[in-house]
C-alpha cells in the first residue's frame, strides 16, 4: 500500500512539472525569435545605409566637413603666426635693432605677398626660387649692425598700404566696376541700384583707409616717438582693419535692413573668389 501511494505521488509530481517545463521552453523560444527579429532589423538597417547610393550621398557632406576643419586649422595657424610675428617685430623696431634678423623681419611681409602673388599665378618653382634668392642675398649683404632696419620696415609698410589703396582706388575710375561691388555681386548676383551706389562708397572708404594708414605711419615715424610708431605699424594695423570690417557691417545692416546680409567671413570669402576668377 505504501509503495503504491509513493508511486502515485511521484507520477502526480512529474505530471505537474511537464506543463511548467513546456511553458518555460515556449517562453525561451519566443525570446529567441524576438532577438532574431531585432538582429534581422538591425542588419537590414545597416545594409540600407551601406548601399552605394547612400554612401555617395554622404560623401559631399563629409568632404564639406573635412574642408571646414582644415580651413579652421589653417586660419588658426595663420593667426598664431601673425600674432607671433607682430610681437617680435614690435620688440625689434621699438628698440631700434639693426641686425640681419631685423632686416629679414622688415621685408618678410612684402616677400610673403610677392610669393603668394607669384605662386597663385602658376609659377611656383620660379617664384619660390626667386624669393628665396632675394632673402639669402639680403641676409648676406646686410651688415649685422648699424643699419636702420626701422626705415626699411617703414618703406615696405608704406608700399603695402599704397598698393592696397591703388587696388581699391583704380576701380573707381570711369568705366570700371568698384571692387566692393564685384565682391557683392559674387555673393548676391545682380545688385539693386542703392546697393551698387553703397558699394562704390565703401570702395572709396577702403581707398582712403589704406592711404591714411600709410600717411599716418610716415607722420609717426618722422615726428613721434619710435615706440609709438612701432606699436602702430606692428600691433595696431590688424585691429584697425578688423574694426573697419565691423563698422562697415554695422552700417550696412542699419542702412539696408531689407537686403540680404552676409557675415564678415562670407565677405572675406567673396574677396578670395573674386580674385580667383580674375586670375583665371
Amino acid at each position: 500500500m505504501c509503495d503504491a501511494a509513493a508511486k502515485q505521488s511521484a507520477v502526480q509530481k512529474q505530471s505537474a512539472a511537464v506543463p511548467f517545463a513546456a511553458a518555460k521552453h515556449r517562453a525561451g523560444r519566443q525570446r529567441s525569435v524576438g532577438e532574431v527579429g531585432r538582429d534581422a532589423a538591425a542588419a537590414a538597417d545597416a545594409a540600407e545605409y551601406s548601399r552605394p547610393d547612400k554612401m555617395r550621398a554622404a560623401r559631399p557632406r563629409l568632404r564639406h566637413l573635412t574642408h571646414r576643419l582644415i580651413t579652421g586649422v589653417m586660419v588658426g595657424v595663420a593667426v598664431v603666426i601673425l600674432i607671433g610675428y607682430a610681437a617680435i617685430a614690435h620688440r625689434m623696431f621699438a628698440s631700434g635693432q639693426g641686425t640681419r634678423l631685423a632686416a629679414m623681419f622688415a621685408v618678410a611681409p612684402i616677400a610673403a605677398a610677392l610669393l603668394w602673388w607669384v605662386v597663385r599665378g602658376g609659377h611656383r618653382l620660379i617664384g619660390i626660387t626667386a624669393v628665396a634668392a632675394l632673402m639669402i642675398l639680403l641676409w648676406v649683404a646686410w651688415p649685422d649692425a648699424g643699419m636702420a632696419t626701422s626705415a626699411l620696415y617703414l618703406a615696405q609698410y608704406v608700399t603695402v598700404q599704397t598698393g592696397l589703396a591703388c587696388l581699391f582706388g583704380r576701380t573707381l575710375l570711369a568705366g570700371r566696376e568698384p571692387l566692393v561691388a564685384r565682391f557683392a555681386r559674387s555673393v548676391h548676383g545682380t545688385l539693386p541700384e542703392p546697393i551698387a551706389h553703397y558699394c562704390r562708397q565703401v570702395t572709396l572708404a577702403w581707398t582712403l583707409f589704406f592711404s591714411g594708414l600709410g600717411l599716418l605711419s610716415i607722420v609717426l615715424y618722422t615726428a613721434g616717438p619710435r615706440e609709438v610708431w612701432a606699436a602702430f605699424v606692428t600691433l595696431w594695423t590688424a585691429p584697425c582693419v578688423v574694426a573697419m570690417f565691423v563698422i562697415e557691417y554695422g552700417v550696412r545692416r542699419l542702412r539696408f535692413p531689407w537686403f540680404e546680409q552676409v557675415s564678415i567671413f562670407e565677405g572675406v570669402r567673396a574677396f578670395h573668389r573674386a580674385f580667383a576668377r580674375r586670375e583665371r
